[in-house]
């Protein structure tokens, strides 16, 4: 049963992804039609329930080692993340 509900989240994932995408491609985004930001909505609702769910029934399954591993990924990320987007400083203002 796990399976099957993992591979509908990841079609609900690629579904929701498709909504910001046509967005970009769209010149003037006012033009969309109103049902375009409601479906927006609802599947991004359906795939946060998807998501809770999957998470509800693999977390007993993960072990400690795949936690630090995954935490470690996270720290690595998120300061990558945090440095990427920090100002830099200019060499003039060093001198």
């Amino acid at each position: 049963m796990t399976r099957p509900l993992a591979i509908a989240t990841a079609i609900a994932f690629a579904i929701s992804m498709a909504f910001p995408v046509g967005a970009c491609l769209v010149e003037d985004t006012a033009a969309l039609p109103r049902v375009w930001g409601v479906l927006d909505v609802s599947v991004a609702a359906i795939l946060a329930g998807l998501a809770i769910t999957v998470a509800t029934i693999a977390e007993p399954r993960v072990d400690a080692g795949a936690r630090e591993t995954a935490y470690r990924v996270y720290r690595v990320l998120l300061h990558g993340l945090l440095v990427g987007v920090s100002p830099r400083q200019s060499r003039s203002r060093s001198r």
